[in-house]
C-alpha cells in the first residue's frame, strides 16, 4: 500500500513539473515599423552586454525583393535599432546566418540571390555596415558551393 501511494505521489509530482511552463521575460514582434513586411527570424544571438540581435528574412516567397533585416533589442526587449540592408536595390540580398563577436560586432553570411554570389557582411554594434564582401573571387570555390548547398 505504501508503494502504491508513493508511486501515485511521485507520478503526480512528475506530471506537475512536466506541465509547468515558464513565462518569457519579454516578447517582441518582428513585423513592426519601420518596415511591416512579413518577417521570419532566421537566427538570434546575444552580445556581451546581453542585447539580442536577430536576423530576419521576408517570408513572402512570391516576391523577389529580398532584404536583410537586423534588429537589436536591449535586455528588456525594447528595440535599440533596426537595420534593413537592400544593397542599394540590387542583387536581392538574403541573410542565412549571423554571429556576434566579443566586441559586439555582427557578422552576416548570406548571398545575392539574383547573381548567385555569396555575401559576407560586418556590422558594428550600432548597426552600421563596416564592410561587405560579395564576389565569388572573395571566397574560395569550395566555400561558395558549401554556402549554396547548405542554404
Amino acid at each position: 500500500m505504501k508503494n502504491k501511494l508513493l508511486l501515485t505521489l511521485l507520478s503526480i509530482f512528475i506530471q506537475a513539473n512536466t506541465n509547468a511552463q515558464s513565462t518569457p521575460l519579454w516578447t517582441q514582434t518582428m513585423n513592426t515599423l519601420p518596415d511591416s513586411s512579413y518577417l521570419f527570424p532566421v537566427k538570434t544571438e546575444v552580445d556581451i552586454f546581453g542585447n539580442v540581435v536577430t536576423l530576419c528574412v521576408q517570408s513572402v516567397s512570391s516576391v523577389l525583393d529580398q532584404k536583410i533585416y537586423l534588429r537589436k533589442f536591449d535586455t528588456n526587449g525594447s528595440i535599440i535599432w533596426t537595420q534593413i540592408f537592400d544593397n542599394s536595390g540590387s542583387g536581392n540580398p538574403r541573410g542565412y546566418d549571423l554571429a556576434v563577436d566579443s566586441s559586439a560586432n555582427i557578422y552576416v553570411a548570406g548571398g545575392l540571390m539574383t547573381n548567385d554570389e555569396p555575401l559576407l557582411m560586418k556590422f558594428n554594434s550600432a548597426g552600421n555596415v563596416v564592410w561587405q564582401r560579395d564576389s565569388t573571387t572573395a571566397f574560395s570555390f569550395g566555400a561558395f558551393h558549401q554556402m549554396v548547398m547548405k542554404n
